[in-house]
């Protein structure tokens, strides 16, 4: 009698255990409310939940910088890296120079990024040469990343941070905040963003927000890509939902990715990437930004290598090895 109790101990114990297992939730780590990536995982999160037994929430930290070597202590699962981060994170060079990320794994490309300089639209600036010695944020302790996109747009301008007056700040929030307040002149941000439209509205007495346009000449993208490579300069058209972007213009462009710790199971992260591939529609509807994902294009060749289980994913759907990026 006491070795069955101790069997249907042990039985109920494991069953236990996988349960547990199973009721998981996992964490995606993404920069502040606000912020593009925070929409995007919020909206990842829900088709997630719709369309999956993965169970998931967002959370927000000071931004990647934090995130990233979380999610490599496995002290967070998921989160959001840009083309060039995803390298210098894992290999431990550029902006995580010297602290590298050796258990940091691709899944899938989310969509192209978009970033310019912003200013008020009543302001005289109308070129990146124009800002020259005026206002602006710099460092973006927990967010390093804005500061080498902000320096690579100021590159395109053959201007750099040197050439500004700086004035330090933790994250692109409070970098974007700060212009909307007067106390900077001009600052990096994502187009379509959350903050960029708060901000647009804390303008309103000076007309909004206004995009300033990048070169796309070969010598401008080309010193762009010293402090960012990969990045490019794409044409863009106004939109209703992009204040700021008042003309067809160039913006700064390049690929994101969803990334995930070598600690989550193969098998999550393989429902990660077919729920994404099914579902793009949902997506979209979830956050604009979405929209621009593509199933056909979900992998990209990079240095960091893939999670299992999205390789699994991408040879079922034939779709390995990856692509070159463009």
């Amino acid at each position: 009698m006491k070795m069955i109790r101790i069997v249907l101990a042990l039985v109920a114990g494991l069953a236990f255990a996988g349960n547990a297992a199973a009721q998981k939730t996992y964490l995606f780590g993404t920069n502040p409310q606000g912020t593009l990536y925070y929409a995007t995982g919020a909206a990842i999160v829900k088709v997630l939940t719709q369309s999956s037994d993965v169970k998931s929430t967002v959370q927000p930290t000071g931004g990647s910088s934090t995130y990233i070597p979380m999610i490599n202590r496995s002290e967070m699962d998921f989160g959001f890296s840009n083309v060039g981060e995803s390298n210098w994170s894992y290999s431990g060079t550029g902006t995580f120079n010297g602290r590298p990320n050796p258990n940091v794994r691709l899944i899938a490309v989310t969509y192209t990024l978009l970033n310019t300089l912003g200013v008020a639209n009543d302001s005289p600036y109308r070129t990146v040469m124009d800002v020259k010695g005026k206002r602006i944020p710099s460092k973006y302790t927990a967010q390093n990343i804005f500061q080498v996109l902000q320096d690579a747009a100021l590159a395109n301008g053959r201007l750099n941070t040197r050439d500004m007056k700086a004035i330090p700040t933790s994250t692109s929030v409070g970098g974007l905040k700060m212009l909307g307040q007067g106390k900077t002149d001009v600052g990096i941000h994502a187009i379509g963003a959350g903050i960029t439209k708060q901000v647009h509205a804390m303008l309103v007495r000076q007309g909004g927000i206004r995009h300033l346009p990048l070169s796309q000449s070969p010598d401008a993208i080309a010193r762009m890509r010293k402090f960012f490579p990969g990045v490019g300069v794409c044409a863009v058209k106004p939109r209703k939902n992009w204040p700021g972007v008042r003309e067809p213009m160039g913006v700064m462009c390049y690929p994101s990715f969803i990334i995930a710790g070598a600690h989550v199971p193969d098998d999550v992260v393989y429902k990660v990437a077919k729920t994404m591939h099914d579902n793009p529609k949902a997506l979209g509807e979830g956050f604009g930004a979405l929209r621009g994902f593509k199933p056909d294009r979900m992998n990209l060749a990079h240095p960091t290598p893939y999670h299992p289980g999205a390789i699994r994913y991408y040879k079922e759907i034939g779709q390995w090895p990856p692509p070159a990026v463009k």
